[in-house]
């Protein structure tokens, strides 16, 4: 019975959740980007099963995330991110407070070469990308929210022919090229959006409060991105020219107001 009871406790040790001490560790060497293929052939993670038992249980970070949210997250390498799914990472795990995957994460960061080596490795990157948060937002509207990279949202429509994601509406009812047309500084984003098709023939649709995405440009007033949208076929009408008035941007008023005396 001694025996029995010896083992038992022997079994429950050695299948115990790691503890919290052993997650902040991990979770530094992620970030830090220690963590590759050679480090899960190295004696250490060779002796010590939970490197890879545990690569999928919320517990990095503050507690909430798996070891690829955290690496998506914290902007990590792409071998990071390669070693973490080739050893049995999730990459398709959504955080279970916010929904967001860690494709959404590394689009947030504008880490495009992390997004891309995510993307690769799912087998169904346009259901990875449809995927939405908490708030209605994908990995496209992250992207264009925040960074504004361009070369993230490239890497989601390289990653496949499907491109119906990009026209998916967020929780506001906002599609990413809306989102992207208030926010882009540059123009950049807007114009590898405006690449797609489906995305170049959406440019007109409204949001729920009759928006487009040339009055939320004009709201933001960078003039490049208003000329990229009028160039794409964006209708210039009086409230985009109200729109430029009411926020004091003058000499987008006048702009506007020229090209639509050219019409």
């Amino acid at each position: 019975m001694l025996l029995l009871v010896l083992f038992g406790l022997s079994l429950s040790a050695a299948f115990a959740q790691p503890s919290r001490d052993w997650f902040l560790k991990f979770s530094d060497m992620i970030r830090d980007n220690k963590v590759d293929d050679a480090f899960f052939e190295t004696e250490e993670a060779q002796q010590d099963p939970k490197y890879k038992d545990y690569l999928n249980t919320p517990g990095m970070g503050d507690g909430s995330f798996t070891s690829l949210q955290w690496a998506a997250k914290m902007g990590s390498k792409s071998w990071t991110v390669d070693a973490l799914i080739d050893n049995g990472g999730d990459p398709t795990l959504a955080h279970e407070g916010t929904l967001t995957t860690p494709a959404m994460f590394a689009a947030r960061e504008g880490n495009s070469r992390t997004l891309a080596s995510i993307l690769s490795k799912i087998d169904s990157p346009e259901a990875e990308l449809s995927k939405v948060d908490e708030h209605g937002n994908t990995a496209l509207h992250l992207a264009a929210l925040t960074t504004g990279n361009a070369m993230a949202a490239t890497a989601m429509f390289k990653s496949t022919p499907d491109h119906a994601f990009a026209l998916i509406e967020n929780g506001n009812g906002n599609t990413a090229l809306q989102v992207a047309s208030f926010y882009d500084s540059s123009g950049s984003f807007v114009s590898t959006m405006l690449s797609d098709d489906k995305v170049r023939k959406s440019i007109n649709k409204p949001a729920p409060n009759g928006r487009t995405a040339l009055h939320l440009a004009v709201s933001h007033g960078v003039k490049d991105v208003v000329e990229i949208l009028l160039k794409s076929g964006a209708k210039l009408d009086d409230v985009a020219i109200k729109i430029a008035a009411d926020k004091g941007h003058e000499e987008l008023e006048e702009f506007l107001k020229g090209v639509r005396g050219e019409l």
